[in-house]
């Protein structure tokens, strides 16, 4: 016997007590000159108590093995050898530590066991209920086992409901703690360290672990499989080979308010079936990915705190899904949140930011539903998707990223709709390469670049958002882009509000177009864009500029109160400018210029504050039927050399209707006069007269087509052979008027 087991055996005295309650204890109270302990057996009716000293081999299997059900036995300091496996099939062991010493690692323990052995059962095998084993230093050595993973310190099978609790466990490899079967244990306060897996839960079994550190795992620190459930909570993990946190099968368990730390694999790792629970958990430190889900996982992810991630903080692949509410990732390496393959999440209300590539990427097939996410300060773009990505996007606020809001490259498409988006450094929203996504209702604005930018074949559809005070410009179309643009405001650039470049061939309709420095809308290069039923108002420059060798149709706009011309057309443009209000601009209402040709016909041209249209140049239009009403500021002015055709316009003035100078190539035929023009331009006035957003003024010429000046959004096309129509604005219908007209 060595001497300090002799020392604590001379001066220990014990007394046993019952307590009189429904559940009965034994307290056990062992004193030393120095120190006093009180051990209590948890849910013990009746039992002994045997103190031990290790002087043998195998001194712990022993006792356990002659032991009755609700004994207590008491380990006195010292190191207790085990050269076979303990197994505890009686119910109530109470196995626990008399007296506190220093070991290795920090630990206060009195009393260690210790085993080095080859055989394949576990050091511990807990088969019954109400067994303890707690105060204990385990160290097992599994390094000349022939497989180190199939190796357990401690397994605890059936429906064993075993506590164990203030242990340390050292295992060289293999598992610290195994749990199967049916049962339902508590593994508590404990230091788990130098294993293969601190613990591992499988089977049915549904365990309570709570406030341990698990450190140094070659695999992971936990690690939950099959059907196993149970509750982890408060648990300090940290250095797990693979992941700190492992969980796959169908588990169910629930991870709450554990401190995962740095490892070389991912904080948390799901995996196969698994729908578990993650909720206020910390995972920080330095490690791969935060959280990583793949084959067909399905976690409720809330309120947890992921930074630091070399990786990305959330990364889901394969067919993952899962909903994730509430949650702040944060300065990851690589994304934020990484999506690839066929898995569909759905992010609700978490905080993305900080990242050192874009805050959520979307690759593959992959999907899902992005609701109410703050999005923010990522050096990346906000949201960026590549392959044939799709998703639902809403009500986000995508703000003050370093290069773009949204990016979609490749054939992705989705929808986004209410979203903010606001002062990006790059493009708030951005689409290249095919990409075709819907894009309604948000709000685009405050970009230190391009609020829109479609370019390399873009495609998609995009109505209802508002989109101002971008510093470049607030849309950006180049590049071949396809895009259908309607419905839009687009208002209070410096640098312009749409710019047409390059072979864009985009549909823009219905828009308002409203108070952009420069030009509210510009095409340039070999654009070629249908403009139609645009309101375009109140820009500091020009309203409608046209150049290059664009050209495209411009029908049916509001042009008004532009600083200069509302349209100009130069360069070797050949556009089809028709139907088109131009009015109140501070210089000419058109001016034609350069080697441009194509056609300026039945437009309505009024109160410009220099000539209704000014040809210049080398410039041979087409200006036909044609209404102006200039009151003294003059109608058509033809400069040297300005050639085209100009045949059957309205002009309401005198002294100043025509001016030709010398050279001058062009074809001139009669004016309209009469009864007519005096009809067609008082109604075009009472047009004027009529709010913009709410009336349609359609000018009839008797016995022939209509000729509309719109004033809306809304156009309604009619034909009728003489007289005037003003069409009122139809509203929008509910669902039950719809039924009440079809049933009569």
């Amino acid at each position: 016997t060595s001497p300090c087991s002799r020392r604590s055996q001379s001066n220990v005295e014990f007394r046993t007590m019952i307590r009189t309650q429904s559940i009965t204890s034994q307290v056990v109270e062992i004193s030393s000159p120095s120190k006093s302990f009180m051990i209590h057996g948890l849910q013990r009716d009746e039992g002994a108590v045997e103190i031990l000293s290790p002087d043998q081999e195998g001194a712990v299997r022993k006792a356990i093995e002659r032991a009755r059900s609700h004994t207590t036995i008491v380990l006195s300091p010292g190191t207790y050898i085990e050269d076979a496996p303990i197994v505890i099939a009686k119910r109530g062991i109470f196995l626990c530590s008399a007296d506190g010493a220093e070991l290795s690692g920090g630990s206060e323990h009195g009393a260690c066991i210790c085993a080095s052995y080859r055989s394949n059962q576990p050091l511990f095998r807990i088969e019954s209920e109400d067994v303890t084993i707690s105060n204990l230093a385990i160290e097992v050595d599994f390094s000349t086992s022939e497989d180190e993973r199939a190796r357990s310190c401690i397994l605890i099978d059936h429906s064993s409901n075993a506590r164990i609790e203030g242990c340390s466990i050292t295992t060289n490899a293999g598992k610290a703690i195994e749990i199967t079967g049916k049962s339902k244990p508590t593994i508590i306060d404990s230091v788990i360290k130098d294993c293969m897996i601190g613990v591992y839960v499988h089977g049915h079994s549904a365990p309570t672990v709570t406030r341990n550190t698990i450190s140094a795992c070659k695999a992971s620190c936990l690690r939950v499989a099959e059907e196993a459930s149970g509750v982890f909570s408060e648990n300090i993990l940290r250095d797990g080979g693979d992941a700190c946190i492992w969980a796959g099968g169908n588990s169910t368990a629930h991870f709450l308010k554990n401190a995962v730390g740095s490892t070389n694999g991912c904080g948390i790792m799901l995996g196969e079936r698994a729908k578990v629970l993650l909720d206020g958990n910390d995972v920080t430190g330095s490690h791969i990915n935060g959280i990583q889900a793949g084959d067909e996982a399905d976690p409720l992810v809330k309120n947890n705190k992921i930074s630091g991630s070399q990786g990305s903080g959330i990364v889901l692949y394969d067919r993952a899904k899962g909903k994730f509410m509430h949650n702040t990732i944060a300065a990851s390496k690589l994304a934020c949140v990484g999506i690839r393959d066929n898995a569909e999440p759905i992010f609700i209300n978490n905080t993305v930011s900080d990242g050192e590539g874009s805050g959520f990427v979307l690759l593959g097939s992959s999907g899902g539903i992005f609701e109410g996410n703050h999005i923010l300060r990522n050096t990346c773009a906000g949201i960026g998707m590549k392959g044939k990505t799709t998703g639902l996007f809403e009500g986000n606020s995508i703000n003050f990223n370093r290069g773009y809001g949204v990016w979609l490259q490749d054939e992705s498409c989705g929808t986004f709709q209410n979203n903010e988006i606001s002062s990006n450094c790059n493009a708030g929203f951005a689409v290249s390469h095919v990409a075709s996504p819907k894009v309604h209702g948000n709000t685009i604005r405050d970009g230190r670049h391009v609020g829109f930018l479609l370019q390399n074949n873009a495609q998609g559809e995009y109505w209802n958002n508002i989109v101002s005070n971008n510093k470049a410009t607030n849309v950006l179309l180049v590049g071949n882009s396809k895009g259908d643009l309607h419905d839009n405001t687009i208002t209070d650039s410096i640098g312009g509000g749409v710019l047409f470049r390059a072979d864009t061939c985009c549909t823009f309709r219905r828009n308002r177009v409203l108070s952009n420095h420069r030009a509210n809308i510009a095409v340039l290069d070999r654009a070629n864009p249908c403009v139609e039923e645009n309101i375009i108002q109140h820009g500091s420059g020009r309203g409608l500029v046209i150049t290059g060798n664009s050209t495209g149709r411009f029908c049916h706009n509001s042009i008004r109160c532009h600083g200069l011309a509302g349209v100009y057309v130069g360069g070797h443009a050949e556009p089809i400018v028709d139907h088109n209000i131009i009015g109140e601009s501070g210089a000419s209402g058109v001016v034609i210029e350069d080697f441009a040709k194509g056609s300026l016909c039945d437009n309505f041209i009024c109160d410009n504050s220099s000539a209704a249209v000014a040809v210049q140049g080398t410039s041979q239009p087409s200006v036909h039927r044609n209404v102006v009403k200039h009151d003294g500021h003059g109608g058509i002015w033809l400069g040297e050399n300005a050639g085209g055709t100009f045949e059957d316009n309205v002009i309401e003035e005198t002294a100043f209707a025509w001016r030709q100078a010398s050279g001058v190539t062009a074809k001139v035929k009669t004016t309209v006069g009469g009864k007519y023009a005096d009809v067609q331009i008082k109604h075009a006035l009472a047009m004027m007269q009529l709010p913009a957003q709410e009336e349609i003024v359609e000018v009839k010429t008797p016995g022939c087509s209509s000729t509309t000046f719109v004033g809306s959004k809304f156009v309604q096309t009619t034909r009728c052979f003489k007289g005037t129509l003003v069409i009122p604005r139809p509203k929008s219908r509910t669902h039950a008027e719809h039924v009440a007209d079809e049933s009569g």
